[in-house]
């Protein structure tokens, strides 16, 4: 199996190297969050499903010692994410204080790194056909960065399997990593002085098109996919919605995560943006010893029988498992590349969905942002063949997607990384909260259902955050 050794290096030859702390403790992550949350860089990686096996970990960091912004396809490159002066964690530079406990390191564990998110419109910049056929549309692109990042050398770590927490930071020796825990304790002490009840303000929200123009666009690209243009194109219709000036998204979050829990939920502070994710959907998660996992959702419905002999919801999950070997075989190793699971059905907050998984070994040349750039963005809410889909969408969705169908996720120090794909995912931008909602067009579509279906996956959205006559 490939190392990711490419952005793992000391950087200066002056600086003495940091090792990581970690500290067991007995905190409950909703309170560090809350301690945090308007810290400009605060993220919340958080698996709000309790319990769910493919997302053990929860992740909290804050104060982040630089931030990066990108526009451009260095969001995806090795030495656009240098890692200072901290040496890469492992068995020998972990040190554990103040108990004899021991966390038994995952090789996909968060170990301080780089975190933010890449938008889906950073996939169109990869591409220069895209470029030169979405730029005369004429269309405003998202009014904040398509790439934002910064590198955490503090941070804490729930195991929802074991149930254990812990705080980590880099320092040069175990007296400076001592003070800055007593620094993360005296913040919760006073945060939970401080702390309130947060207020729930429900919000109008309102579709960017009618249900008539949505139901053209689907008939419309149902057109194309009997022309031989494409296979499959996932088409979303967009939610806004005004916030008043005193509007709480952390409180939205908060109230998200209970109605609509996710094992792939997030919520970033960006200062004017912040992000609000309830993703059911893992995009990518690379080990540190370079294996690498996929697993695509598509085929969504309320009621399990249904899905289980939908024909049309297979063949959408069959051609983006096809879709996400040939993304994979061009980084890793190709014998390595297998499906080892295919339309296994999983349970999330009111719904059901297909999900496959695919395996690879990033081959030794590579690094695990290669094989990002590579899968991104990801199949399952493009189409199939990936361009000709994104083409498709650019043309009939009304709005750029931005951080929606994007990923959130991190860039650990070790070369591990995990993204998911950013569905479900709510923005607050400029006092306006938005929100889409899409699906698969197959040749199968009827226009009618697929519009039920944007509805059904808005409607914990609507539940949690909006004014409830939008049900």
């Amino acid at each position: 199996m490939a190392t990711i050794p490419d952005y793992t290096a000391i950087n200066s030859a002056t600086s003495q190297p940091r090792e990581l702390f970690l500290f067991p403790c007995n905190i409950a992550i909703l309170q560090v969050a809350q301690t945090y949350h308007n810290h400009h860089g605060f993220l919340w990686f958080d698996s709000a499903r309790d319990g769910h096996l493919l997302n053990r970990f929860s992740y909290v960091m804050w104060g982040p010692e630089q931030v990066k912004i990108f526009e451009d396809g260095e969001a995806f490159e090795s030495h656009s994410f240098p890692c200072y002066d901290c040496r890469p964690p492992g068995q020998n530079t972990i040190k554990i204080l103040n108990s004899r406990d021991d966390l038994h390191l995952n090789p996909t564990i968060f170990l301080g790194g780089w975190a933010g998110y890449w938008a889906y419109d950073l996939g169109e910049s990869l591409e220069s056909k895209l470029r030169q056929m979405i730029l005369p549309l004429g269309k405003n692109r998202a009014p904040y960065p398509l790439a934002q990042f910064g590198f955490y050398t503090q941070f804490f770590i729930h195991d929802h399997g074991a149930q254990k927490t812990w705080f980590g930071v880099y320092a040069v020796d175990e007296t400076a990593a001592n003070n800055l825990y007593q620094n993360f304790e005296s913040d919760l002490l006073q945060s939970h002085r401080k702390s309130t009840s947060p207020t729930i303000q429900r919000l109008s929200f309102y579709a960017q098109i009618t249900r008539d123009e949505y139901l053209s666009h689907v008939e419309k690209i149902i057109d194309l996919i009997f022309a031989g243009e494409v296979f499959q194109a996932n088409f979303a219709q967009q939610f806004c919605a005004s916030t008043p000036k005193n509007y709480d998204p952390f409180a939205a979050y908060l109230n998200l995560r209970v109605i609509n829990p996710a094992p792939y939920a997030a919520y970033m502070n960006w200062g004017d943006l912040k992000i609000l994710s309830a993703s059911p959907e893992s995009f990518l998660e690379i080990s540190s010893n370079g294996h690498a996992v996929t697993r695509p959702i598509k085929g969504t419905a309320h009621d399990l029988n249904s899905l289980k002999h939908s024909e049309k919801d297979r063949a959408e999950n069959l051609m983006i498992v096809d879709l996400m070997r040939n993304d994979f075989s061009k980084i890793c190793d190709f014998q390595s590349v297998t499906v080892e699971k295919i339309f296994e059905i999983q349970k999330f907050a009111g719904l059901y969905h297909l999900v496959s998984e695919v395996h690879g070994n990033i081959a030794p040349k590579n690094t695990s942002l290669s094989l990002l750039k590579s899968c991104f963005p990801g199949g399952s809410i493009t189409g199939a063949p990936k361009i000709r889909a994104m083409e498709i969408i650019a043309q009939h969705e009304c709005f750029t997607r931005g951080v929606y169908c994007g990923s959130l996720g991190w860039v650990g120090i070790d070369g591990a990384l995990q993204t998911n794909i950013a569905i479900r995912t709510l923005t607050h931008h400029q006092n306006t909260m938005t929100f889409c909602v899409g699906g698969g067009i197959t040749a199968c579509s009827n226009a009618a259902a697929e519009y039920a279906e944007t509805r059904l996956k808005a409607q914990k959205i609507f539940e949690a955050l909006g004014d409830l006559s939008a049900l």
